[in-house]
């Protein structure tokens, strides 16, 4: 079976403006570089009956990888640190976050210096077993 997830990163304007002011260095590397994107799953599960008649649900195998589709939407923007801060030759000196408009690409895409593109990480498998080790189904239980 194969699906995918989106994993958003920053899902909306308060969790955007909390990553962006308070957020761990790794929460704001991912929602600068990517926001939002689609985890692939590739999975074999088997299904055996137990004498009890409970399933016993086994990943056989579980393999992820993450794809992008890396475009500019002009109307956004991020706050993003700034590698100049302190720096008295550098650009804005003095502020420690800098406000970086994606219309600020139009210029290097209509250059031809950029263009979207998709992206995917190399495939990985899900080993551990607190999520991928066997579990049991009762059939019968309501939810």
């Amino acid at each position: 079976m194969e699906y995918e997830s989106l994993v958003e990163v920053g899902s909306n304007q308060v969790d955007i403006v909390r990553i962006e002011g308070f957020g761990t260095p790794e929460e704001q590397d991912l929602l600068g570089a990517f926001h939002g994107f689609q985890l692939h799953n590739r999975v074999t599960v088997r299904a055996d009956r137990l004498p009890n008649s409970h399933i016993r649900i086994t990943f056989d195998f579980w393999g992820c990888r993450a794809l992008d589709w890396y475009h500019f939407d002009y109307s956004k923007h991020l706050r993003l640190p700034n590698p100049d801060y302190g720096d008295q030759t550098g650009v804005r000196p003095q502020d420690r976050k800098l406000l970086v408009y994606h219309s600020n690409a139009r210029r290097i895409e209509r250059a031809g210096l950029a263009a979207p593109y998709h992206s995917a990480s190399a495939e990985w498998q899900v080993r551990d077993a607190a999520i991928a080790g066997p579990g049991e189904v009762d059939p019968s239980r309501r939810l």
